[in-house]
């Protein structure tokens, strides 16, 4: 028996949310060309940049493992690399964890000006 039978009702409840996208932490941007630098991400459709509520910036790619069953399970769950196994899924919280998320050059340009107002940059 798979160590899922054990705490992952939760996990099949969602169809595998954390397994639809890629999230590659960034570095943090310590000025305007490095917010400038994220449209360079946003002009490539589909990609947005997240402000994690851990203050981490991301990029997410919105790719699904190729290993997600169409019940939203995976198929190699006894097989999985570290990463999968390290997540906890009583931590998951199914939902959007970004304080900002920036998804086009516009909003890119919004977020740097908002920031020029309160003093940010």
């Amino acid at each position: 028996m798979s160590d899922c039978a054990i705490d992952c009702d939760k996990c099949f409840t969602c169809g595998g949310e954390c397994c639809k996208s890629v999230a590659i932490k960034l570095e943090d941007p310590v000025d305007i060309d490095d917010y400038e630098d994220f449209k360079w991400y946003v002009f490539h459709p589909g990609l947005s940049v997240y402000l994690d509520t851990d203050d981490e910036w991301h990029v997410d790619v919105p790719i699904k493992c190729k290993h997600l069953g169409r019940n939203g399970k995976c198929k190699v769950y006894d097989d999985r690399p570290p990463v999968c196994r390290d997540y906890d899924v009583r931590e998951c919280d199914e939902g959007d964890d970004s304080k900002v998320t920036l998804s086009t050059p516009e909003e890119v340009d919004s977020y740097i000006r908002k920031l020029k107002r309160a003093g940010k940059l």
